[in-house]
């Protein structure tokens, strides 16, 4: 038996009902949709992050009628059979699908995220780059999706079925355009809650944001020092395992107009405490 269908809502509020949206942001929004929705849904289905959404394989991404008089795009992932059988999915679990999307898209606009499923909570703590690279991949998608708020849109809403993924409105345009670099030598105090080692990028939980934030090293650097590449294993070591890991994190901030923290270019990692006891 077939799978069902398993449908997304993005439904744009506008500011009055006579409103009229842009075709170009309309069109640049359902581009960003459907590329980020591709995106995530290649890595339920095969555990591979890809950079584009035409090599989708396994599924495919739909775009339903809209209902009339909203600005509305309802879409459907739809299992489909590939030239290789062993490559067929036979079922995608829709619940790590919308708890993998919504984490991914509240946290490319500054919103809290933490996952809902078993499933998602297993992938942050064997494979946190994983995440990391499909956030990193759909971010210019964020921006897309965005765009009606250059126009008459106040509200974003987005649905995974039933399960809502959040409010998104001109603070998250902001942080998704984030733009101001700060001044180097400044100090965030946090524990690393994901790190990769080949690219020295990963998140840091910072107490001050209630949330965590992604670092990589400085532009300037071609690579970490070895001492410092230890101390972030260290703290992520200690985060995983729920103790005191914390480290500090010195460089420059990239902050949207809001002041929100979007990432942190890394020169320098010391310990708070002594590292190792």
């Amino acid at each position: 038996m077939a799978q069902a269908p398993i449908p997304f809502r993005f439904r744009y509020e506008p500011e009055d009902e006579s409103s009229r949206l842009d075709a170009y942001d309309a069109g640049q929004a359902l581009y960003g949709i459907s590329r980020s929705l591709a995106i995530v849904t290649h890595y339920v289905v095969h555990g591979k992050v890809i950079k584009q959404a035409p090599a989708l394989s396994g599924a495919k991404v739909v775009v339903i009628p809209p209902q009339p008089g909203s600005f509305q795009f309802l879409l459907d992932i739809i299992p489909v059979a590939t030239a290789i059988a062993q490559d067929v999915p036979a079922h995608i679990a829709a619940h790590f699908l919308y708890d993998l999307a919504k984490l991914i898209y509240r946290r490319c606009t500054g919103l809290r995220d933490a996952p809902e499923t078993t499933e998602l909570s297993d992938l942050l703590r064997r494979a946190p780059g994983d995440v990391d690279a499909l956030t990193d991949a759909i971010d210019d998608d964020i921006i897309r999706i965005h765009r009606p708020f250059e126009g008459p849109v106040t509200v974003l809403n987005i649905y995974g079925g039933t399960n809502h993924f959040g409010d998104f409105n001109q603070v998250t345009y902001a942080y998704a355009r984030a733009r101001e670099l700060g001044d180097a030598g400044e100090e965030f105090i946090g524990d690393v809650a994901s790190y990769n080692g080949n690219t020295d990028t990963g998140r840091v939980w910072l107490p001050e944001e209630q949330r965590t934030v992604a670092f990589r090293r400085d532009r300037g650097i071609k690579r970490l020092p070895q001492p410092d590449r230890m101390l972030l294993s260290w703290s992520l070591d200690e985060y995983v395992n729920q103790r005191d890991g914390t480290i500090k994190l010195t460089g420059r901030g990239l902050r949207n107009r809001e002041r929100q923290l979007k990432i942190i270019f890394v020169t320098n990692v010391s310990t708070v405490r002594p590292a190792f006891e």
